[in-house]
């Protein structure tokens, strides 16, 4: 008969091991339950407006933003998750109209997100922030501010005359029907691509950041419509388009 003798030493490393195999079967016992357990669920509100600014705070997800001729915010949204559903709000106030939708935290919030696709009146003005996801608006008239961890701003023939958007890490494309007053955009990790109608103009446009710079519309450094842009790393494009 052979004895295996067993040190202090490899007595130690079972000791230290044993927990993390532990552990480590655990989680991905947990993984595969919360793949197993994918869901997806769609939802529709709306809310009565009677003024102010329709606001937005999403956690993480998607969202699409739309101006109508209609006097109500129309909410579609979808919701992705593993094993604890998200929660999403809505309040329609005097003020306006307030959107939350977040994730839950730890574990239990992996692999979820929550889309929407919204319709606002064209007078409403806009208040959106999104942790991490892509933000895309169309034809919005009232100013907006926007911003977003990671992520893509884009907006298409847009007639606000005032714009703010920042991103952390991502790209920002504006393209205006009608000429801007006030654009002012950051991005920490990424490009800005402005786009103004033919003609338009001249601009006072002060840029800063460490890549790449195209101005090409007219400028004038005290014009009334003026761009602030800041890129920390990434190229900056000013130019007309239709």
């Amino acid at each position: 008969m052979t004895f295996i003798r067993t040190t202090s030493g490899r007595v130690a490393a079972v000791a230290l091991g044993l927990p993390v195999m532990l552990a480590g079967a655990a989680f991905g016992a947990f993984s595969l339950v919360g793949l197993q357990a994918h869901t997806s669920e769609h939802h529709h509100a709306s809310y009565p407006w009677s003024g102010g600014t329709v606001s937005l705070d999403l956690g993480a997800g998607n969202a699409q933003i739309r101006a109508g001729d209609t006097q109500v915010v129309d909410v579609s949204y979808t919701e992705h998750y593993e094993l604890k559903r998200p929660t999403a709000q809505g309040a329609a106030a005097a003020g306006g109209v307030s959107l939350k939708a977040h994730c839950p935290g730890g574990l239990y919030g992996s692999n979820c997100s929550i889309n929407y696709v919204i319709t606002v009146p064209k007078r409403a003005a806009l208040n959106v922030h999104i942790g991490d996801g892509n933000l895309s608006l169309q034809g919005i008239s009232a100013p907006v501010t926007a911003r977003a961890g990671d992520g893509n701003i884009s907006g298409s023939a847009l007639a606000s005359n005032s714009v703010q958007a920042d991103i952390g890490d991502g790209s920002i494309h504006l393209q205006w029907v009608s000429v801007p007053t006030q654009v002012t955009s950051s991005v920490g990790d990424g490009s800005i691509d402005v786009v103004v109608p033919d003609g338009s103009g001249p601009y006072a446009i002060r840029q800063s950041g460490a890549g790449s710079s195209n101005i090409e519309v007219a400028t004038d450094p005290g014009a009334g419509a003026a761009m602030v842009l800041h890129t920390g790393d990434g190229s900056i494009h000013v130019g007309y388009g239709g």
